[in-house]
């Protein structure tokens, strides 16, 4: 009976490419293309895996040539036989092949390790040693990328340098050569402007000129010349304060924002009005200013009574309590906030507690405060957040970390981002330092994948090469993720961030994979918390359409369940948050309202307080965002009790 032999693949060679490893290998691979994936991700950290099974050793033999010559370390081994009688125990290789060169030699019969008689490896050893050689072949292939990036930066400077002394040589050129060819014709000075003299260009011209001085030595004499009248007062004579009525009152319009009366005419007359606005406006919006009358003539007045006051409300402090800085002004002039907080109900004292040692809600927190501009609070509060996190370490896991390192990386890139648009480029280059140190110490694949995303984005102004080279480390890092509600939620993320830097090209394919990944999806309450996720990622990307047609279609459906996770409801609070926030600086402000409501009814009806926090800090940020600061407030102190 013909020997029957397997063909196994140890790992790519090193020195070739993966890509191109990649494109030889899935045609020659009949299987679809999840399976081709777990395959080639097997293969790309040196994990053996056996192509082919039971095929004669001339077949294996061609097999392996074609293998190795594509880019493969390849071995073929004989298939153990199940006929052969048991005393006689397993049927072994018979011969060894050197993992390194492919050398044939026989096995060790002696117990010691199979050597390579031809180039001396130990087999065993350079097994062991795959992973660490495709782990530093991978950052290699990284380093050199951004490392080209900064080639091709330093490259376009000294194109454009280049294209100036260019630009500028030609231009000396065609100097000389009009000097030469004036001098050659025997062009002087005079002949170029000859034609001014002619009387249809020499008079408008000699009559523009001679309006235009007419007009400055007129302006001259009059502001040199001519001496400052005093003002004059008509009828001015001494006011006497009997004959002046007590009930006359003088109302005088203040600056924005200020209410000023003054009952009584002063016995001076004019002065006291003058008095009365000065003191508004010295006080501004500081508090309450009080002008009165002294004289007898208050003290006596018919309309007793009256108290005289001049009120000025300062900014976010008015008599009902609401923030609002237009307290001062009519009911019907004032801006209607774009959310009505005077219903929220507050956390209870343990759940605001717990909020504050939440590393991630302090992350929430830290996004918020930048939202409001306060980059010292937000660095403060994500500090915390490490320091809380800092002694529960050892009893998380490496997947725990890599979400709060992903928020870490989030915030501290935003701060670094904002920095550098304030000019302060050494502190931004520190915090995104740290942000990208952070980065390369991730090992989940999602998490890895949506910080490069959101570290690219804050780079895209500063360094658009550098933040070219992490979208693509996103996405290669994205199609290692086997989990496809994980996967949905990358691209949903990727195509959000590319969006949102103006590269809506590459955006829309992401979109369009991340929701097709999404209806692929078996499970119905996993596929509604994706499609509520890809909805605010749509949202925040600008697509008001797609998302109201997601959120719409979940919605329908949630109604014929009984059976809802609260996750759900929390996706579906921040997207309507999001929608609201892009309807609002669009100007339809009137539907931003009502979907700002929509989403604090949610957030309030969510069972667990933590997702509860959670989301008033998102949607405060929202709100924030959307130019309503007073009740973004409230919603933040809604949230926990923070330092």
């Amino acid at each position: 009976m013909e020997s029957m032999f397997k063909v196994s693949a140890l790992g790519i060679q090193s020195g070739q490419e993966s890509s191109v490893v990649r494109a030889a290998l899935q045609p020659m691979l009949k299987c679809t293309a999840s399976a081709f994936e777990d395959i080639f991700h097997s293969l790309s950290i040196s994990h053996r895996v056996v192509l082919a099974e039971d095929i004669p050793q001339s077949k294996a033999e061609a097999l392996f040539n074609k293998l190795t010559g594509i880019g493969l370390n390849c071995r073929i081994d004989p298939m153990k036989l199940t006929l052969a009688a048991l005393e006689e125990g397993p049927v072994e290789d018979e011969r060894y092949r050197c993992p390194a060169c492919y050398h044939s030699q026989p096995r060790a019969t002696d117990g010691r390790l199979d050597t390579c008689e031809q180039c001396g490896i130990v087999g065993r050893n350079y097994e062991e040693t795959a992973y660490l050689r495709a782990a530093i072949d991978r950052e290699r292939r990284r380093l050199q990328g951004l490392k080209g990036g900064e080639e091709d930066d330093n490259r376009e400077a000294r194109e454009a340098k280049e294209a100036k002394r260019r630009a500028l040589a030609e231009q000396r050129l065609l100097d000389q050569a009009r000097r030469q060819a004036e001098k050659e014709l025997n062009i002087r000075f005079y002949h170029k402007f000859r034609f001014l003299l002619k009387p249809d260009v020499l008079y408008p011209l000699l009559g523009s000129v001679t309006v235009g001085l007419v007009g400055v030595g007129l302006l001259v004499w009059q502001l040199w010349f001519q001496e400052t009248p005093e003002p004059v007062v008509a009828n001015a004579r001494p006011i006497d304060a009997q004959s002046v009525n007590p009930g006359v009152q003088v109302t005088i319009a203040p600056p924005p924002g200020l209410s000023v009366s003054v009952a009584g005419a002063s016995p001076q007359g004019v002065p006291g009005s003058v008095q009365a606005l000065e003191a508004a406006e010295a006080g501004g919006a500081a508090g309450n200013v009080a002008v009165g009358n002294s004289g007898p003539a208050a003290a006596g007045s018919a309309g007793a009574g009256k108290t005289t006051t001049a009120a000025a409300t300062a900014s976010g402090s008015g008599g009902s309590g609401n923030g609002s800085s237009d307290a001062a002004m009519p009911a019907g002039s004032r801006p209607a906030p774009l959310l009505n907080v005077d219903q929220l109900t507050p956390a209870s004292a343990a759940a605001s507690q717990a909020a504050a040692r939440n590393p991630q809600i302090l992350a929430s927190l830290a996004q918020y405060q930048m939202q409001t501009g306060d980059l010292k609070a937000a660095s403060r509060s994500i500090d915390q957040a490490v320091q809380l996190l800092s002694g529960e370490r050892n009893n998380l896991s490496s997947s725990q970390l890599d979400v709060f390192n992903r928020l870490q990386v989030e915030v501290r890139a935003r701060i670094a981002q904002q920095h550098h648009q304030q000019r302060d480029a050494a502190t931004a280059k520190e915090y995104w330092t740290r942000a990208t140190n952070l980065t390369n110490l991730m090992t989940t694949p999602d998490e890895r994948a949506q910080a490069l995303s959101g570290l690219a984005r804050t780079l895209y102004e500063a360094q658009p090469s550098t933040a070219k080279a992490h979208f693509k480390r996103a996405i290669e890092a994205t199609r290692l993720i086997a989990e496809p509600s994980s996967q949905a939620l990358v691209w949903g993320a990727i195509a959000r961030d590319l969006a949102q830097t103006g590269q809506l090209d590459q955006s829309q394919p992401l979109f369009d994979q991340a929701t097709a990944t999404v209806k692929a999806m078996s499970n119905t309450g996993g596929r509604w918390e994706a499609q509520a996720q890809l909805a605010k990622q749509l949202a925040e990307a600008g697509d008001t359409v797609a998302a109201k047609a997601l959120l719409k279609e979940i919605a329908s459906k949630a109604k014929k369940s009984d059976q809802l996770s609260p996750i759900l409801g929390q996706y579906q609070a921040e997207a309507l948050s999001a929608l609201a926030l892009n309807l609002s600086s669009r100007g339809e402000t009137a539907i931003a309202r009502t979907d700002f409501a929509a989403a604090l009814k949610q957030a309030q009806a969510l069972p667990d307080p933590a997702r509860r926090s959670g989301t008033l800090l998102y949607l405060a940020r929202d709100v924030a965002a959307a130019g309503d600061q007073v009740a973004a407030g409230k919603l933040a102190a809604a949230a926990g009790t923070w330092e």
